[in-house]
């Protein structure tokens, strides 16, 4: 979803300034799944996925909130060119680590349990 809102962004006449911003937030979101899914794999526990569905959710307006302040997206927005600033591949550095290491864990961490039930 995220390429093909990419692909129509680009293909249209209008600015093209807010897309790594765009490509930065959705990339959060799917961060968000894979720490979550993380989570529930490896806790079994639903008192342990309840805090994290709360913690991820509480951490969507934050991350807006930050990641509109670091990556300049308000006077980017009207550009007409895609700008991406360090700082939004350092964002998107880190979130693509994020989900590696989400993704490690919930597929190592549970294949080395010896007890599933």
């Amino acid at each position: 979803m995220t390429a093909g809102g990419v692909a129509v962004a680009m293909a249209s006449g209008e600015a093209r300034g807010s897309i790594p911003f765009f490509v930065v937030l959705m990339t959060f979101f799917l961060t968000n799944f894979c720490v979550l899914t993380a989570v529930v794999v490896i806790s079994m526990s639903e008192t342990w996925s309840i805090v994290a569905i709360l913690v991820t959710n509480v951490s969507v307006p934050l991350f807006l909130a930050s990641a509109s302040r670091w990556t300049a997206a308000a006077e980017r927005r009207n550009d007409a060119i895609a700008t991406w600033s360090p700082a939004v591949l350092a964002l998107l550095a880190a979130e693509i680590v994020a989900i590696a290491l989400s993704l490690g864990v919930a597929f190592s961490l549970p294949s080395r349990r010896r007890d599933f039930i």
